[in-house]
C-alpha cells in the first residue's frame, strides 16, 4: 500500500469488503457513508489511519508516553446520552465519549492527532 489517496481508497475498500463478507448491503451501506467527506471516510477508517502510521513514524511522532486511548477518536464520538440510574448516581444526561469499542493501549497523542485531523476535517466540511 503506498500513501497515494487512489491506492488508500482501494485499500480501505479491501479491508471493508474483508470486514464483511458475506453481508454485501453492509457493505455498500459503509461505502455509501464513507463516500460524502473526508471527515466521513476518516470516521470510518481507523485501522487505515493506524497502518499510514506506521508506514510513516514521522506522522506519528511525539511523546511517548503511553494509556488508554479511544482508539476511533473523532468529533462525532462525542455526544450527550443518559446515564443509567442503575450503574450511576442517578438518570442524567452527560455529554461525553460514547463510542469506546476500540480502546487500546499505545502513545497518548495518536488519540489527540485523530480528534484533530477529525477537527480539521470537520471544519472543511463546514467551510469555517
Amino acid at each position: 500500500m503506498s500513501l497515494d489517496p487512489w491506492d488508500l481508497a482501494v485499500h480501505q475498500l479491501a479491508l471493508d469488503r474483508r470486514a464483511t463478507r458475506g453481508a454485501a448491503a453492509l457493505f455498500e451501506h459503509k461505502v455509501e457513508r464513507m463516500r460524502v467527506s473526508a471527515l466521513a471516510l476518516l470516521r470510518g477508517a481507523a485501522p487505515l489511519f493506524y497502518e499510514i502510521l506506521a508506514r510513516e513514524p514521522r506522522l506519528a511522532e511525539g511523546p511517548g508516553e503511553r494509556g488508554l486511548l479511544v482508539g476511533d477518536l473523532h468529533v462525532e464520538n462525542f455526544g450527550a446520552f443518559r446515564t443509567d440510574a442503575r450503574r450511576s448516581r442517578g438518570d442524567r444526561v452527560v455529554f461525553d465519549l460514547n463510542d469506546l469499542d476500540d480502546c487500546t493501549v499505545a502513545p497518548r497523542h495518536l488519540d489527540v492527532l485523530r480528534l484533530a485531523t477529525s477537527m480539521l476535517l470537520g471544519a472543511r466540511e463546514l467551510e469555517i
